[in-house]
């Protein structure tokens, strides 16, 4: 049986994070150019989840940024 480490888990969080931040930066670009409610809950949803990550990479002790995750990336 295949045991994960604590590399398996960087690494599925970094993807995680690689596949979440192009969908938020499209929706927050498309909240821009079209303010309607749609729009603007899909930008919200993102900005929940990926501040959620955030805050949790945060809470246990490790650097947001090295996840990509900092202001001028994504707007947090």
């Amino acid at each position: 049986m295949y045991r994960k480490s604590n590399k398996d888990y960087k690494y599925i969080l970094e993807a995680v994070i690689e596949a979440l931040l192009p969908r938020f930066v499209e929706a927050k670009e498309e909240f821009k150019e079209d303010p309607n409610d749609f729009n603007a809950g899909r930008a919200e949803a993102f900005y929940e989840a990926v501040d959620v990550i955030k805050n949790r990479i945060h809470m246990y002790g490790y650097d947001p940024t090295k996840f990509g995750l900092d202001e001028k990336t994504v707007g947090l």
